[in-house]
């Protein structure tokens, strides 16, 4: 029952940025502009959405993590490796949070009318999703490893 705690604590971590970018979402301002999603290596835009667009491409990964890291919440035990299930539940956080981060960078970005529609330093933060992955990382490695019972074979009667 401890191993499905820990679980769900680092599952949490893949559902908190899933909340933020719902509250962030209520609070944003409304940009009439299109914004710049994409750039070719000189950094010109050449792929450009709206706020709603923007929205909906954060808002899927993010339920998706959820759901995943919710099943596997339910379905892992504690046969489980503990490397395996660290990983899992450390790269769903990663892509949660980095969809969320980079949402926000989007959108702060195109909020300073200043850079144009260059890539600003408020992509700078996606790489916080970097250590927000180790701590559900760190949750579901550090219990202690389940040891195979070694069965002990009948043995044979001595004539």
């Amino acid at each position: 029952m401890r191993v499905k705690i820990r679980f769900a604590w680092a599952a949490l971590f893949t559902l908190l940025p899933l909340v933020w970018l719902l509250v962030a979402a209520q609070e944003q301002p409304v940009i009439e502009r299109a914004i710049a999603t994409h750039w070719t290596l000189a950094g010109v835009p050449d792929g450009y959405d709206n706020q709603n667009g923007l929205l909906w491409a954060a808002l899927i990964p993010l339920i998706a993590c959820a759901l995943i890291a919710g099943s596997l919440v339910i379905a892992l035990d504690q046969s489980v490796g503990r490397w395996a299930a660290a990983s899992g539940f450390a790269t769903l956080a990663l892509v949660s949070a980095g969809a969320a981060l980079l949402w926000d960078a989007a959108l702060t970005t195109a909020s300073q009318p200043e850079l144009g529609d260059r890539l600003g330093t408020p992509f700078l933060h996606v790489f916080w999703a970097i250590p927000w992955a180790l701590i559900p990382l760190w949750i579901a490695a550090a219990r202690t490893p389940v040891m195979p019972q070694i069965r002990e074979s009948p043995s044979d009667p001595e004539d």
